[in-house]
């Protein structure tokens, strides 16, 4: 994979870079990422020397413009909500709501085909859809873990925060 710095200098070529020189970065307001995209900004500044503003707007205005496609590089935190991997991929379809205004029919067909998949076929579906994401950067990670959370069947109510090693047991209870 390559290096961002290297990404930048492959669009300099292109001619793309003018566009990214103007670029804003999209957040929600009170989402608490203003120092994430501060940061994000400092290390593309200094690998890179682009700098990008910063434009924060209501929650509700991000969505729809997310929705839209209507922004250069967006903060948008993906969501794990329903408990499956084909959950969370499909936010990035028009069936889950396009999540960033990112659509790809091939994606789409992969991605229903999973659903009438079982063990191994439907995993390497799910995967291959992953990787398109990735590899179409309508999705970069920035931050991950390599830890997992096992929980029994019944128990419901566990606050867990991926970026932090905290489990939050205030509200958990086995139905």
């Amino acid at each position: 994979m390559k290096k961002f710095s290297e990404w930048v200098m492959a669009l300099l070529f292109s001619g793309t870079l003018l566009v990214l020189m103007a670029a804003t970065i999209l957040l929600p307001k009170e989402a608490g990422l203003t120092e994430l995209a501060e940061q994000i900004n400092g290390a593309w500044q200094k690998d890179c020397s682009l700098f990008f503003s910063v434009e924060e707007v209501p929650q509700e205005e991000f969505d729809k413009r997310l929705a839209a496609g209507s922004y250069t590089i967006a903060l948008a935190p993906i969501r794990a909500e329903g408990g499956s991997v084909y959950q969370m991929l499909q936010q990035f379809t028009a069936e889950g709501g396009g999540l960033t205004g990112w659509s790809d029919p091939i994606y789409s067909q992969r991605l229903a085909e999973s659903a009438q998949q079982t063990g191994n076929a439907r995993c390497a579906l799910l995967a291959d859809c992953e990787r398109q994401l990735l590899e179409g950067c309508a999705v970069v990670p920035l931050l991950g873990q390599n830890r997992r959370l096992l929980v029994a069947d019944g128990i419901t109510g566990l606050v867990f925060d991926p970026f932090t090693p905290v489990l939050d047991l205030t509200d958990a209870q086995k139905n």
